[in-house]
């Protein structure tokens, strides 16, 4: 292999020597000329070109020909036996042109079973040079420029026909309307090289949609409840085109439709698993959390839910309270026979008035709110409080990659189809993965109104993913779809799609246990209050002890 690349070497320095001593009386050097001036011509000479010339002896001249042109002045780069090893394997330069020579139009079957699966093509502007004329060729021309579309996600591309090396014909091709188009060499790259998805006149899309939250509703030509819907819709009206859907199975067989070409386009906000995935992702939508929705706990009792009106503190120090008031109260009739109409008895009956018609206030309007607003048992409510109950948590297989690794034990295989059933039954004795819109939803929904009843969301977030559309991987409308969610995001509706402003179901009033931070000034007062009345009782005692009234 290496011996017949010198040769090859040799052949191209000779070769190139006799065409440019030659090149003023080729019979088809002028044709020629005029195509590399007008369509490979770069004035800052800033662009790379990639020379793709295929087997034989005739497409290795035509390179040369190229190569010698006095308007050829762009950074090329050669590449020898591409049809003869994968196509994965040759240096992914960043050609802004290729030029593909081409012994007949049977090569052509030979590029589209090659490249069907390459990634960086569909980015180029592509020339295939057609030594041999296609009208001598059994196959149809036609057909085999369809090809390039269905298989390989071709547009953006020229066939350039050498038609018995006499005179040069350009070829351009519209699969949407699916029709030839020829010119000169005269014609300018702008006209031959034109947006073909700007009006697709009609051309059916194929679309897979899978119906599930936040798919809400699916017709013959339109979807509703989705942000993709949107995106969709938009889509259709900017391209002039209409659709066709293909509905999978599962959720998760979207994404094989786009890998097998079953569809053009997918518009679930689907998440993305794998890095490859993003070949395939036009622009992301968001990062969207995982969350978990797990049964409430059961209902405390009524006289254990008065024990939540007031915190331990506060419960300890209106103990201590009331026990202090009954030891003065026994040291003053009893101990030390002070009479109770005393200036230091009369503030310590005040005090202790006060904190009785405080507390006692307080308490009965706990009373109520306990009643009104029942508390529960210890929810679930960490990721550690998850993998403490052993329960199984149920999701999509997909999904775990990134959900939180603690929890990939409890994990069962499940589908969103089968998952928001079993939320709707009120099968609560598992734990279900879901989106956090979809909880949002869920449990305001006014169809399900048991369903805030049944199930709270997890304070822990479970995991997160990236968020996105899919196409093929080579389609010419992901630059259109990213434009379109550019225009949402600066719009607003990007953030706030799908979230009505007023809540379906309201949300019920819950408790709050009183704490010392609540009860700050009421206690601060009887401290003062009982300061204030051991001071002036110290005095009476004082006073009483030297003798110095008889009547206290």
């Amino acid at each position: 292999m290496y011996f017949i690349r010198i040769l090859m070497v040799f052949y191209w320095i000779f070769k190139s020597i006799s065409d440019v001593l030659a090149w003023d009386i080729m019979p088809n050097n002028n044709s020629l000329n005029v195509f590399v001036k007008n369509q490979l011509f770069d004035s800052e000479g800033s662009t790379i070109i990639g020379l793709i010339p295929g087997n034989g002896s005739q497409a290795i001249e035509i390179v040369d020909l190229i190569l010698t042109s006095k308007h050829f002045k762009r950074p090329y780069s050669i590449i020898m036996d591409i049809f003869e090893e994968n196509c994965f394997n040759y240096p992914k330069e960043k050609f802004t042109d290729a030029i593909f020579v081409l012994e007949n139009m049977e090569a052509m079957q030979t590029f589209i079973r090659d490249f069907r699966t390459d990634i960086w093509i569909w980015t180029w502007n592509i020339f295939f040079i057609i030594i041999e004329s296609a009208t001598r060729s059994v196959l149809n021309l036609e057909t085999v420029l369809h090809k390039l579309w269905t298989e390989c996600d071709l547009i953006n591309y020229t066939v350039v026909i050498l038609n018995d090396l006499w005179n040069i014909e350009l070829v351009t091709y519209n699969p949407f309307i699916k029709r030839i188009k020829r010119f000169t060499v005269e014609s300018t790259r702008d006209v031959i090289f034109t947006n073909k998805i700007e009006n697709l006149q009609g051309y059916q899309l194929k679309v897979g949609l899978f119906k599930v939250h936040p798919v809400e509703k699916v017709g013959n030509t339109s979807c509703h409840g989705s942000l993709g819907c949107v995106v969709m819709d938009v889509l259709l009206k900017q391209l002039n085109a209409t659709v066709k859907f293909i509905n999978p199975p599962k959720l998760r067989d979207t994404f094989r439709q786009i890998k097998e070409r079953q569809v053009d386009l997918t518009f679930n906000e689907l998440f993305v698993i794998d890095p490859a995935f993003l070949h395939h992702c036009p622009y992301p939508l968001k990062i969207m959390e995982i969350v978990a929705l797990v049964k409430k706990s059961k209902e405390l009792p009524l006289f254990l839910r008065v024990f939540f009106i007031f915190d331990i503190m506060v419960w300890s120090l209106l103990s201590s309270l009331a026990i202090i008031g009954i030891l003065i109260k026994y040291v003053i009739k009893y101990k030390i026979n002070f009479k109770r109409q005393s200036i230091g008895g009369k503030i310590f009956l005040a005090s202790f008035l006060f904190c009785f018609f405080f507390f006692s206030n307080t308490f009965h309007g706990g009373i109520i709110g306990a009643i009104v607003a029942p508390k529960y048992y210890n929810n679930l409510d960490t990721v550690s409080d998850l993998v403490r109950s052993g329960l199984p948590l149920y999701t999509e297989p997909n999904w775990k990659s990134f959900i939180n690794g603690k929890l990939l034990n409890q994990t069962v295989n499940s589908s969103y189809v089968t998952i928001a059933r079993d939320l709707r039954y009120l099968e609560n004795n598992r734990i279900y993965a879901v989106t956090g819109d979809y909880a949002e939803t869920f449990l305001n929904n006014k169809k399900y109104p048991r369903m805030r009843e049944e199930y709270h969301e997890l304070k822990d977030k479970i995991g997160s993913a990236l968020l996105t559309l899919f196409a093929k991987a080579r389609s010419p409308f992901k630059e259109s779809i990213k434009n379109i969610q550019l225009s949402l995001v600066s719009r607003g509706i990007h953030n706030t799609f799908g979230k009505a402003p007023i809540k379906f179901v309201p949300p019920k009033k819950q408790v709050v246990t009183l704490t010392l931070l609540h009860l700050e000034m009421p206690f601060l007062l009887l401290l003062v209050g009982h300061t204030v009345s051991f001071c002036v009782f110290m005095l009476e005692i004082i006073w009483k002890k030297f003798g110095k009234t008889s009547n206290l």
